[in-house]
């Protein structure tokens, strides 16, 4: 039965008028999200419209799945939550819970140092726990990078955007259309649209491996097929634990078949030692020096 989004025949007023727009907090292909404070709650959300009416069906249908996915998760610590959704004047509009950041921001505004190795964990933590809890719930989302990932006002780091997610039986998923995806992060087996929960994994390898390093991912060339190939070079000039080159490195294996499930990741000794909670690196915590700007590999 169909109770989330609603159309404007079946609402006598226009829910946008419920909230007071403030700040543009950032736009993609979908739309934009602005901060807006409910006026009743007094209470301040993210409130995503499409950029334009929507009246093709599978551009539609494709919004009302990240819709449904979204809130078939429920309430978790690493999941943004969707509280509703409706459609007016044929655009969509989504009031999601408000966060700090984003982890894109965060790694952008680290002073030209890496976070420290302590931090990772912790980062790793939170969104491995996000994934595990989606591929449980037979979703995966098939777009996880940093810009994907939010920090909570709860110093929590959580999934967010499922507007490519896909629902997955077995080891199996419907077909998906990933247009739409990027493909700094993207898993090889996409491009052979093969949609499974090990696309989750690498994606977050990757981020992983960005994160460690500094390196800026190709997007295209020689580099960014050896990141898929299992060719993974780690800088000498900076500290890295055998234990997370490791994990990086069979998290980013070429065939999916190899790499560990979610709850293999969120198992690993210095995963869970970080459970809870995420906390944002501070002053205390002595960070890796990146000793200069660099990218990953001539391309």
């Amino acid at each position: 039965m169909e109770k989330r989004v609603q159309t404007d025949m079946k609402r006598p007023r226009c829910p946008s008028d419920s909230f007071c727009i403030e700040e543009k907090l950032g736009e993609g292909s979908f739309g934009t999200v602005h901060k807006a404070q409910h006026k009743k709650e007094q209470k301040m959300y993210a409130l995503k419209k499409s950029k334009k009416p929507i009246w093709a069906t599978n551009h539609r249908t494709q919004c009302i799945s990240e819709i449904t996915h979204a809130q078939d998760l429920g309430v978790h610590r690493n999941i943004a939550q969707v509280i509703s959704a409706w459609e007016e004047g044929g655009h969509i509009y989504i009031q999601m819970e408000l966060a700090q950041t984003s982890l894109k921001d965060i790694l952008a505004n680290t002073d030209g140092n890496l976070l420290n190795e302590d931090t990772i964990w912790r980062y790793l933590s939170d969104i491995i726990h996000g994934i595990l809890h989606m591929h449980n719930s037979g979703i995966v989302h098939l777009d996880i990078k940093p810009e994907n990932i939010l920090l909570g006002f709860d110093n929590v780091l959580k999934i967010s955007d499922f507007g490519i997610s896909a629902r997955v039986e077995g080891n199996k998923s419907h077909s998906q259309d990933f247009s739409e995806g990027d493909k700094l992060y993207m898993a090889p087996e996409l491009l052979v649209e093969n949609y499974g929960r090990p696309a989750d994994i690498f994606s977050l390898g990757i981020t992983l491996y960005e994160m460690a390093t500094g390196f800026a991912l190709p997007e295209r060339g020689t580099s960014w097929h050896n990141l898929r190939s299992g060719i993974i070079e780690f800088p000498e000039d900076i500290n890295l634990s055998m234990e997370l080159k490791t994990l990086i490195t069979n998290m980013m294996h070429p065939d999916p078949s190899c790499r560990p499930v979610a709850l293999e990741v969120a198992s690993f000794p210095n995963v869970a030692s970080y459970s809870i909670p995420t906390l944002l690196p501070s002053s205390t915590s002595a960070p890796r020096k990146r000793i200069t700007p660099r990218k990953l590999f001539e391309m």
